[in-house]
């Protein structure tokens, strides 16, 4: 990982842990917040792997994934801010399923990691709190103030986790 991606991460984590606290300071009044915040956020990720794609993966083997993932980045994005005139009921479902997936991408990805000898602890840690995130935030689906709350936790925690991994030491391989 570069300086440039180690920071990146960093800033968008604490960024992150600062509409949590937004999130836990307003609870009943959050869900306009934390649609606009994930929307906004899916939408300018698509943007960015839609520049990637036109710039620089174009022409590389698999550089259509990029493409793929732009748009669909987009369109979930555009989907997330349309959300904003429907019960909170269903908003914290959409929340709820998109972090229960969050957890399965994660976990998935840890246990391919494992297999291939690499770093796969923190990435498991973080896909197993997901999951437990969603659960809780589906058991407090009655009370949408603690479930806004359980939610605002899980953002708390799964940013730290990446701010701790951003420390940790990569290994760079060298094509001679």
């Amino acid at each position: 990982m570069t300086f440039w991606q180690r920071f990146m991460r960093i800033l968008g984590s604490l960024l992150v842990i600062l509409v949590a606290l937004v999130l836990m300071s307003g609870a009943g009044e959050a869900y306009p917040i934390i649609i606009l915040v994930y929307g906004f956020s899916l939408f300018f990720s698509g943007i960015s792997r839609l520049f990637f794609f036109f710039t620089m993966s174009k022409n590389m083997v698999g550089g259509k994934l990029d493409l793929y993932r732009g748009v669909f980045l987009i369109d979930i994005g555009v989907f997330t801010l349309s959300l904003h005139s429907i019960p909170h009921l269903y908003v914290l479902l959409y929340l709820t399923g998109m972090l229960g997936f969050y957890g399965i991408v994660e976990i998935l990805g840890a246990l391919d990691s494992r297999r291939l000898q690499g770093h796969w602890m923190m990435q498991m840690a973080r896909g197993i709190g997901s999951i437990l995130i969603m659960f809780l935030c589906l058991f407090f689906l009655n009370s949408p103030d603690t479930a806004v709350i359980i939610y605002a936790l899980g953002l708390i925690y799964t940013s730290i986790l990446r701010i701790i991994s951003a420390f940790r030491n990569t290994n760079i391989i060298a094509i001679q």
